[in-house]
């Protein structure tokens, strides 16, 4: 913040390119006061009368495309302002990410071709977003031709948001190093890869709990080991030090990745029955471990879908869910589709489990308040009132965020807390 005060205050201090210019009148001052609506598109405003190449200068400066000040009149919430460079051929650009779902359209610099828009945000939002270019280009004999390039990634972090503690690698590591292993599978028709990840001093004598994570790729990378829009969840790194505070019981983690395939295989229901008849009972052999003290699974979005499904139809084998920004619209009528962004008709998991009992399972749901409206957010809700109306045990949490590991790895150790404690157990 500091870095940025200085290279504002360079730039509207400059003596360079000083022109003689009137000063603006109160209705001029007005009228940009209605169009550039943040502290700082108004201070660009002011600095370019007397200084043409004062935005241009700021722009080429700017990391990260967007600028985020508080609001006095508004201490809950942060004004966020994004930047982006046009060119001849720019009709309009679009901003898609945060609380405005259907995106919002930038304004532009006169007499400059940067364009800018202004968001209003609470203090503790995150939220990957992105900048869409829309092009004109004016044909002979009347044809107009239009493009979209998709030019800018980027993320947002308010002043509040959720950090979690539990993110980077410790000194001890109380887990041998990652393994991987293949299950054989008759569900699957094939043998499954899983990576395990066993604490060093396996104790048997003591309960031990097995955590199944779906998507399993994504989840065991270094949270900054790419750019953070692509960041993916450190899962090993977060178990271990929860052990390391004694936050969970004991517990084996097993990484089940999709294999390219999370579009078509995490919706069958032979992959629920391999993860939950056949998948535990491999890991108790390939580890000489008696029995588990509750066998838990874990996924984000589709994979959402694939716990929940699991712990339906599996609900003597499965002790709990933990399933972030779960995609629970699903219909399987290819006929007459569910749009996902307002669903017509009930997903076909909420239908089914309603009439299910859960009243030995636990349950953890979390879900970002800008990720799909209806589609995710409702369905959420409904799945937590329904869970809840049959016996289960639910923690549930809305945050103010989008659909992406930037959000579910601060939110995750929320719920293997709940769900892996040491103090519960299942017998």
């Amino acid at each position: 913040m500091l870095k940025l005060k200085l290279l504002i205050l360079m730039i509207f201090t400059s003596t360079s390119h000083l022109c003689a210019a009137k000063a603006p009148t109160s209705d001029e001052v007005e009228a940009a006061e209605r169009y550039f609506t943040s502290p700082i598109s108004m201070k660009l405003w002011r600095a370019s009368i007397n200084d043409k190449d004062a935005i241009d200068r700021f722009f080429e400066t700017l990391e990260g495309n967007h600028v985020v000040e508080p609001l006095s009149s508004k201490p809950e919430s942060v004004v966020v302002t994004y930047f982006v460079r046009g060119s001849n051929e720019t009709d309009y650009m679009m901003l898609s990410g945060g609380p405005d779902f259907f995106g919002l359209r930038f304004k532009k610099f006169a007499q400059s071709s940067i364009y800018f828009c202004v968001q209003t945000i609470p203090i503790d939002a995150s939220f990957n977003f992105g900048i869409n270019e829309f092009k004109i280009q004016y044909m002979p004999n009347n044809i107009i031709e239009q493009s979209m390039d998709h030019i800018v990634d980027g993320v947002v972090v308010a002043p509040d948001a959720p950090k979690s503690e539990f993110l980077t690698e410790s000194k001890e590591n109380l887990y041998l190093p990652m393994k991987e292993t293949r299950i054989k599978s008759k569900a699957l028709k094939e043998s499954w890869p899983v990576n395990l990840y066993v604490p060093r001093d396996l104790d048997h004598s003591k309960p031990i709990k097995l955590l199944i994570q779906l998507d399993g790729e994504n989840f065991n990378k270094p949270f900054n080991s790419s750019k953070p829009w692509e960041a993916w969840t450190p899962l090993p790194t977060i178990v271990n030090n929860l052990a390391l505070k004694n936050r969970i019981a004991q517990t084996i983690l097993v990484l089940v990745p999709n294999q390219g395939q999370r579009s078509t295989i995490l919706l069958k229901d032979s992959f629920s029955d391999f993860l939950a008849l056949e998948l535990p009972a491999n890991i108790l052999k390939k580890l000489n471990v008696k029995s588990f003290d509750g066998v838990y699974i874990s996924g984000p979005s589709r994979a959402g879908y694939t716990a929940i499904n699991t712990a339906y139809r599996h609900s003597d084998i499965i002790a709990g869910v933990l399933s972030q920004s779960g995609s629970f619209y699903y219909t399987f009528d290819e006929s007459d589709a569910n749009w996902p962004i307002y669903p017509k008709y009930e997903g076909h998991l909420l239908e089914q489990i309603k009439s299910k009992k859960f009243t030995q399972q636990r349950f953890y749901l979390d879900v970002g308040l800008y990720d799909l409206g209806a589609a995710r957010v409702g369905a959420n809700r409904q799945l937590k009132d329904i869970l809840k109306f049959n016996g289960a045990k639910v923690k549930y949490n809305e945050y103010n965020g989008g659909h992406s590991h930037l959000n579910w790895r601060q939110q995750i150790s929320t719920g293997l807390i709940f769900l892996l404690k040491p103090n519960i157990t299942t017998n």
